[in-house]
């Protein structure tokens, strides 16, 4: 498990160092993303993850290259651990039921690729992102999205709703007291809202 963390931190390095040299030494055009989104865990944990990112990146032609950070809240529910807020609660027939609940922040920083053709109208938009996370999931992730583009103005404003799906992996040795329940390998699917300038 540890040396796959390493491996992961050198792609990382590698990325981070791609886009050093693309936002410096890059003619191209520069461009700003916000985006919205949020999606359901998709494991042995349920509940709502929730998070808000601006990335800034050059696109060539049609592909974007950039980088960004963001914020995250998670509210999760595992009833397999055995610590955390619990909500106390009966079901049906009157027997006691208890329910694990978490919620928390985190801070990811990623390296951002994605396919946006820079035409009139409505075109086909490609993303992946990669990074770390710290605070209440702490970890590696990456995440692929796909939808559509939609031109708002003349001056460049457009619109990109798309479904994502993202994996993410909170290594034993990085996990805090508080965190955990979210060890191990999981999945997010939910959709985004994005703007660009």
């Amino acid at each position: 498990m540890f040396r796959s963390l390493v491996f992961w931190k050198k792609i990382l390095a590698l990325c981070c160092a791609i886009l050093v040299e693309e936002l410096v030494f890059s003619q191209s055009k520069m461009i700003m993303l916000y985006d919205a989104s949020i999606g359901g865990f998709v494991s042995e944990k349920s509940g709502l993850n929730f998070d808000f990112c601006a990335s800034l990146g050059r696109q060539e032609k049609d592909i974007f290259i950039g980088g960004g950070i963001g914020f995250e809240r998670s509210l999760i529910e595992n009833p397999d651990y055995e610590y955390g807020y619990v909500s106390v609660s009966y079901d049906e027939m009157g027997n006691f039921n208890s329910v694990k609940r978490f919620k928390g922040n985190s801070i990811p920083f990623f390296v951002d690729l994605r396919y946006l053709p820079d035409r009139d109208g409505i075109s086909p938009f490609l993303g992946v992102r990669t990074g770390v996370s710290f605070g209440f999931i702490t970890g590696i992730f990456s995440d692929f999205s796909a939808g559509l583009k939609i031109k708002l103005s003349k001056n460049g404003m457009f619109l990109i709703p798309a479904f994502f799906y993202r994996i993410a992996y909170e290594p034993e040795n990085l996990v805090t007291d508080d965190s955990r329940y979210m060890e191990g390998w999981f999945g997010i699917v939910g959709t985004k809202l994005s703007i660009e300038f």
